[in-house]
């Protein structure tokens, strides 16, 4: 009797010095957690956007803004004409375009980005955001347009919804290529 209880005890006690697995990931989880910024700083991740300039940059700001202000509408019920709450920083003035963007209404139904060329040899582009609200469903119309030549002048589209009409590109212009 004495020598099993003997072997029991010392099967306890190496069964208390052996770390158990759940205490070994603790410990390691805990080694990882205290060193992972250190590991992160030592990474990098470099994304390059590519150079755009003139009539592609023009089109990549229209876009952004647009699919921009659909997200922000499905998210938040209603459409806005801050960049900063869009989390978009971009120049409204480059050597070849002026960009603006106007909410149009109270509360605001539309939201209007134009990029008008400065030089003659550039098309201009006009995005429109309508904010169109279907019982509990929140969902943003979106139309760009360019002008058909060259031109100084932006396309001026509606900046009320015509919801029984489709979207069309005013007399000058064509959809947004």
């Amino acid at each position: 009797m004495k020598l099993n209880q003997q072997v029991v005890s010392n099967s306890a006690i190496a069964s208390q010095l052996k770390p158990s697995v759940l205490q070994i990931s603790r410990k390691w989880g805990r080694i990882f957690l205290c060193l992972s910024p250190f590991i992160l700083a030592s990474c990098q991740v470099n994304l390059q956007i590519p150079k755009l300039d003139g009539e592609q940059q023009a089109k990549f700001y229209i876009q952004t803004v647009t699919r921009g202000q659909e997200a922000y509408y499905k998210n938040n019920g209603e459409l806005t004409a801050s960049l900063k709450e869009l989390a978009i920083d971009f120049k409204l003035d480059t050597p070849d375009y002026k960009f603006v963007v106007l909410s149009h209404g109270d509360p605001t139904h539309s939201v209007t980005i134009t990029a008008t060329a400065k030089k003659e040899n550039l098309h201009s582009y006009t995005g429109i955001v309508y904010g169109q609200k279907e019982g509990d469903n929140y969902q943003a119309v979106v139309n760009m347009c360019q002008t058909e030549q060259p031109s100084t002048i932006a396309p001026k589209l509606d900046t009320k919804p015509i919801t029984s009409k489709a979207l069309d590109c005013p007399s000058g212009s064509i959809p947004m290529q």
